[in-house]
């Protein structure tokens, strides 16, 4: 029986069918709720994301118009929303079995509703795809983009999982054919974390491209029922009106996903230009399960959360065990360390973690010297554990020759030329950054900071507010821009983004005491919370020092930077260079700190004498 809440988000809905990009952040508005609390009711309530919530009742709509309406399919499918005939067609067969055109012309009777990623029997998806397959080549839409039609830039969507596969499995040949695409230096191809934001929102192939600023869209569909696995790919060409380019069908048994990824991969490219040769099926791999656990170990690392990242290391050493040779496997767990240290308290077990981490980077880079991943793995070590600037360069110039799309490469480039005091370029390198990962809050975020290390508050601040617009849960902007506020001499509203930023992590307590307190107590009050019993087990002592600072305490604040120094804190490098320290760059337990650093402090630009 459906709640008085379902049946309320339902008549919702209804009013606003048939608005194409109509989804999770309207809705949630029009419900008066947030974002995260809309998802968490519908999902416990009928098992089903918002988007596929959204897209059942379009659905249903829809199976009322075909039977008791006049209007073509092609009038249905956007009376009911969707951004365009062919995609209304695939969803509808993909959520009942049949066309929309069997189901008006059949005995069906409006009945049930979609199951949620419903599989369909093989041989009628076997049947459908060789009618499409002949149809599509006699529209004339099964053909290689003519020269002049080259894309400058590419998204690969999230592909759909059309069965009882589990997620890393098709998580992992997205991820892996943006990467094979993004290294043939031809096109801009999106990152994987902007592409993601489109896995359980559909607002149709029209406004991802326009959110991605994209010419070309690789959409996909996945299937694998027991052993056997079937992938369906197309060439999508968005705008100004959706046209299919060009598609093709995958069907294997005990296949390496890894291995079918550049097969797809090698046959998108051959379409986008005929220079780019295609791989044999016979070049295919047997499964592996080593790989298999590499995979399942890089879905648990993005989740970037302390039991995610435990059990990314626990896959990733048993993918190791299993093939030691296999140099993704070590790039991935370097990562894994490294992240893992967000979440610890205990300086010395970082410490651990970083040895870990630079053991299996290196292990990376001397297994294959042609991997961009390994490349990076190194030079996030660099970065953050050993402190070699030169190396750090090399790695990422290595990288990016291998894998001009990389947008962490050109992320970490970034810090590479802040830290050299180049802030043109660590600015420049961050804004490609954030154009190869558009819809990647940490990449506006990135190009915030470097607005704020250049001195550039104006231009950080709205940076760092277009980010919010966009994400406004997402707390590292709203830490960022609280201290962008305050050098900019707005101290109450620096301390109005530290109170979202605290409420964004779920620390009320600290949230509810910088309502009723003054600025400088709201911060002694921070202090007390944030510093261990022991300065071993203070887990930010540089950010403790710029508390210090805003405080004007410059001696509690070297001493800190002393403890970060000591410890070597992951951070402290890329912290040094921040304004937040500007009155002591001539003190000289300061100046001994960055000169046994190498890192290039230029003067202040403004004063922060506040």
């Amino acid at each position: 029986m459906p709640t008085m809440f379902i049946e309320a988000v339902r008549s919702t809905i209804q009013n606003n069918l048939s608005r194409e990009h109509y989804g999770v952040n309207e809705l949630a508005v029009d419900m008066g709720m947030s974002r995260s609390q809309l998802l968490r009711r519908i999902k416990e309530s009928t098992g089903l994301s918002v988007s596929e919530f959204i897209r059942n009742e379009r659905l249903g709509e829809a199976r009322v118009l075909l039977k008791t309406s006049d209007h073509s399919i092609s009038e249905i499918a956007y009376l009911v929303g969707f951004s365009s005939p062919s995609y209304f067609v695939k969803c509808f067969h993909d959520s009942y079995g049949e066309t929309p055109g069997d189901f008006r012309s059949g005995p069906s009777e409006l009945t049930g509703t979609p199951e949620r990623r419903r599989s369909v029997p093989m041989l009628g998806i076997i049947s459908l795809t060789g009618v499409f397959l002949i149809l599509a080549i006699l529209l004339g839409i099964y053909f290689p983009l003519n020269r002049d039609e080259v894309p400058d830039s590419i998204a690969v969507l999230p592909f759909s999982n059309l069965s009882e596969a589990e997620e890393f499995v098709s998580d992992g040949l997205t991820e892996s054919v943006i990467n094979d695409l993004a290294s043939a230096d031809r096109w801009r191809v999106i990152s994987r974390a902007s592409v993601m934001r489109f896995k359980d929102d559909f607002p149709g192939t029209a406004e991802i491209a326009r959110q991605l600023d994209v010419d070309l869209i690789v959409s996909g569909s996945i299937q694998q029922i027991k052993d056997s696995i079937w992938v369906n790919i197309q060439l999508i060409k968005p705008l100004p009106e959706e046209h299919q380019r060009w598609i093709k069908r995958y069907s294997f048994s005990n296949i390496d996903i890894l291995s079918l990824s550049e097969l797809i991969s090698a046959d998108i490219k051959n379409q986008l230009d005929p220079e780019f040769p295609v791989l044999s099926e016979m070049e295919i791999n047997e499964y592996s399960e080593s790989r298999e656990l590499y995979l399942k170990g890089a879905y648990f690392l993005q989740h970037e959360t302390p039991a995610g990242l435990e059990k990314s290391i626990k896959y990733l050493l048993q993918s190791i065990q299993l093939d030691s040779t296999y140099s993704p496997s070590f790039s991935a767990l370097s990562r894994a360390y490294i992240s893992q240290n967000r979440f610890l308290q205990d300086i010395g077990e970082k410490k651990i973690n970083h040895e870990k981490s630079l053991k299996a980077a290196r292990n990376a880079l001397a297994l294959n010297k042609n991997s961009a991943s390994a490349y990076i793995a190194m030079a996030r070590v660099n970065l953050l554990i050993d402190w070699d600037w030169g190396a750090l360069k090399r790695n990422l110039q290595q990288a990016l020759m291998i894998n001009p799309s990389l947008s962490e490469a050109h992320e970490l480039m970034s810090h590479y030329y802040a830290l050299q005091g180049e802030y043109s370029q660590a600015i420049e390198e961050a804004a490609t950054a954030r154009r190869l990962d558009p819809l990647n809050p940490a990449a506006g975020t990135l190009l915030a900071d470097r607005y704020y290390i250049a001195s550039e508050l104006e231009n950080a601040i709205d940076t760092y507010q277009g980010v919010l617009e966009l994400f406004p849960d997402y707390s590292y902007a709203w830490d960022g821009l609280g201290y962008a506020y305050f050098y900019s001499g707005n101290k109450q509203q620096a301390l109005k983004c530290w109170q979202n930023f605290q409420n964004v992590i779920g620390n009320e307590v600290i949230a509810e005491f910088y309502t009723e307190q003054s600025f400088n107590s709201s911060l002694r009050y921070w202090l007390e919370k944030a510093m261990g019993p022991t300065p071993q087990t203070c887990s930010n002592p540089t950010v403790v020092a710029t508390v210090y600072m805003m405080l004007d305490q410059p001696v509690e604040a070297i001493d800190y930077l002393e403890i970060a120094f000591e410890f070597r804190d992951e951070r402290l490098p890329l912290m040094l260079i921040r304004p937040d320290f500007y009155n002591l760059r001539i003190n000289p337990r300061f100046k001994f700190i960055a000169g046994q650093l190498d890192i290039t402090l230029p003067e202040p630009a403004f004063s922060t004498d506040l």
